[in-house]
């Protein structure tokens, strides 16, 4: 899966509902909604789109897992035909009952409308109406009249405004219309009922293939889901073995990678005859982080997840991981921390065997450090010869003086930075870490006399102990340190040798490019003034001329055609607000206003226009402009010579007449036609009055009865001198 997303992106799976509880209810006699319908309709389009995706791919075992998709062939049909594409609804050629109730439904909507429509322009007219409108309440159609109005018409009372000014009556001349109306829909209803009953009678017979084919649709989702996850972390898929060495390299926690905190790589590298790992070093350090990295990377390469780890990574098969981690004191159980420690070792100790890892956060913990240690050592010690896996966190001396006293141990340190009093979070491998919990006090603030008589409590063994730990471990850091600068500095050149690699290439690619470019455009100018020179030819024969004024002709056509070729190309300068620029093409001058990403906008003559910068040629200021004998903006191909704004608000219709208006103005058009419909009549006013007093606009007029009435507005536009119909 990780290959295909990489060539070719992720199979074509939308977001889907769960099928199974729509299939169980089918099967126990419920009839499914036309939203279940729907979902039904998506799986199996899903099943189709992903069976058409893996077509042909060399992927076998995601093929063997395609092939095992059911085909439900007549269910599909059935329901491709019940159901509308555009996910509007039982189609209405799903039956022939359905397909006559709908054409009923669409006359009677049809009857209804007109005679609203009539009802509303009489009671406009006597001045009943509160605003021109028909709306609905509780499903009916009502006029707002006026509160005064309520007497003088037959009508049902539906609601009231808040001010009690507005009275929503329905008339009772459209009483029976609209109950004839919401009588069609009610068999219209009934029989989308008996057509779905039909399909969910079909999903109970094949309902045992619906739900295979959710659970490899789902399989499918959660390989993609994995696969995706690993690219966006960059993750790597280990060698899983029987047994054997624990190999993880630059390895990290995968949810401080998610998290975007600082999150140090570290290589976890545990051979076999060392089956017992014992961390030690300040609190504070990374020692839990160091546990939950590996458990977590353990479970999730066994569950086919990539982490957060290099490639050639390698991990035993654990049958189960073991954790005991934190504090699990139970006051309601009256229980200890050290006595729910103490279980949970009984616990390890009763499961302990080959294919078995346990992951020990501060082993002997709650107790007396000389008590707790030893039970440590012997728990450590079983564990050891059941043939387990251990990694196992302390801050006891004497269980880190234990970790070199045996064979099958191995002692490792979290890192601390002596000058700068920081842990720096990478393990060491061969040594034991101090705890450093007086360092620790002293950074969160503890009073330096306190830390001084803490210090002087100190035993001299243990004091002495300390120190040479201490200059071990700077000894280490700094050889760590010289390393990394070494191998840092190697990776540098070989990057910027692969840098200078690339740049010759790419240069070496653009040479070739331009002169490839620079060869066609010099071919296509020959051939260009090859055409020309032949019209010109023809030219002169038919006007015949004397041989004079033939040659001065000529002479002429040499230094206009000609000439341009043998001059070199003038540099492209860039484009910034108040430039003089010409716009390449036509010959304008102009001053550019504005800059915002490509296009520019420039004040040519008495226009403001929008260009891309790249057809801007950038002039230089000395010398005065060239004075332009006459002024002309090319016209605007496929400019519209009216506009639609039915359906739009008030707010939309006069944004998209705005464009519209300057597109036409600008392209030299001298009329616009402007359809907005009558309606309400609250569009047809706003657009009138907005087209009233503009700039733009000579002279406006309602349209005549062939070019759609008061439905239409006709707009003749004011040209301007040098424009002109194109």
């Amino acid at each position: 899966m990780s290959r295909l997303l990489a060539e070719a992106g992720r199979p074509p799976l939308p977001e889907l509902g769960k099928l199974s509880p729509v299939v169980k209810g089918a099967t126990k006699g419920r009839v499914l909604s036309v939203e279940e319908a729907y979902l039904l309709r998506r799986y199996l389009e899903a099943a189709e789109k992903v069976v058409s995706f893996f077509k042909g791919r060399d992927l076998p075992r995601l093929k063997s897992l395609i092939a095992q998709i059911p085909r439900l062939g007549f269910l599909r049909a059935e329901v491709f035909s019940l159901l509308a594409e555009d996910g509007s609804g039982v189609r209405s050629d799903a039956s022939y009952r359905l397909s006559e109730i709908r054409s009923s439904i669409k006359h009677q909507e049809e009857r209804l409308r007109r005679r609203l429509e009539t009802l509303l322009k009489r009671y406009a007219q006597k001045g009943w109406l509160q605003e021109e409108l028909i709306t609905q309440r509780r499903g009916r159609y009502v006029f707002p009249f006026k509160a005064e109005a309520k007497s003088r018409i037959e009508a049902i009372l539906h609601d009231t405004s808040a001010s009690g000014a507005t009275v929503y009556l329905e008339p009772l001349e459209i009483v029976s219309l609209t109950n004839e109306l919401e009588g069609l829909r009610l068999e219209e209803e009934r029989e989308i009922y008996r057509l779905l009953q039909g399909l969910s009678r079909e999903v109970a017979r094949e309902a045992e293939a619906l739900i295979r084919l959710e659970e490899i649709l789902t399989r499918i989702d959660v390989l993609q889901a994995k696969a995706a996850f690993g690219e966006k972390i960059k993750g790597t898929l280990p060698e899983i073995r029987p047994s054997g060495e624990i190999r993880l390299l630059e390895a990290v926690h995968p949810l401080l990678l998610l998290s975007g905190r600082r999150a140090v790589p570290n290589d976890f590298v545990f051979p076999p005859e060392k089956p017992v790992v014992i961390i030690s070093g300040p609190n504070l350090g990374g020692k839990t982080v160091a546990l939950k990295t590996l458990g977590l990377l353990v479970l999730m390469a066994q569950s086919a997840i990539p982490i957060p780890a290099l490639s050639g990574s390698v991990l035993p098969f654990f049958e189960d991981v073991f954790v005991d981690m934190g504090d699990e004191q139970d006051l309601e159980e009256d229980e200890s921390t050290f006595s729910a420690h103490v279980k949970n070792l009984i616990t390890a100790l009763e499961e302990a065997g080959p294919g078995k890892l346990f992951l020990l956060d501060e082993i002997g913990r709650g107790t007396d450090p000389a008590e707790g240690a030893a039970l440590a050592m012997a728990v450590l010690e079983a564990l050891a010869t059941s043939g387990a896996r251990v990694l196992a966190t302390t801050h006891y001396e004497a269980l880190k003086a234990f970790s070199f006293s045996r064979d099958d141990i191995l002692p490792l340190s979290v890192s601390f930075d002596e000058e700068t009093g920081e842990p720096t979070y990478r393990l060491t491998y061969g040594v034991a870490g101090l705890s450093r919990g007086l360092v620790l006090a002293e950074r969160l603030g503890l009073p330096a006399e306190i830390l001084a008589k803490a210090r002087s409590h100190l035993g001299r063994d243990e004091a002495r102990f300390q120190e040479v730990m201490a200059a071990l471990q700077k000894a280490l850091q700094e050889i760590e340190r010289d390393r990394k600068s070494l191998e840092q500095e190697r990776e540098a050149l070989a990057r910027e040798r692969e840098a200078l690699k690339q740049e010759a290439e790419r240069l070496k690619r653009e040479a070739a490019r331009r002169e490839t470019e620079r060869e066609k455009a010099y071919e296509r100018k020959l051939q260009e003034l090859d055409r020309e020179f032949r019209e010109f030819l023809q030219e002169l024969k038919e006007k015949r001329l004397s041989e004079k004024k033939a040659s001065l002709r000529f002479g002429d056509f040499l230094k206009e055609k000609a000439a341009p070729l043998l001059e070199e190309p003038e540099a492209q300068r860039e484009v910034f607000p108040g430039a003089r620029v010409r716009l390449k093409g036509m010959g304008q001058e102009g001053r550019v206003l504005r800059l915002k990403g490509g296009v520019a906008e420039v004040q040519l003559g008495p226009f403001r226009v929008e260009v891309s910068s790249k057809d801007l040629q950038v002039l230089p200021e000395e010398g005065r402009p060239k004075k332009m004998s006459s002024f002309r903006v090319e016209a605007e191909k496929d400019v519209p010579t009216s506009v639609n704004l039915i359906g739009l608000t008030v707010d939309e219709a006069i944004s998209e007449l705005e464009k519209v208006l300057d597109r036409a103005f600008l392209s030299g058009k001298s009329r616009l036609t402007v359809i907005h419909g009558l309606g309400t009549g609250r569009l047809m006013r706003a657009i009138r009055e907005y087209l009233s007093g503009h700039r733009q606009v000579a002279h406006m007029r309602a349209g005549e009865a062939y070019e759609g009435g008061e439905a239409v507005t006709v707009v003749e536009l004011a040209v301007g001198e040098g424009q002109g119909e194109s």
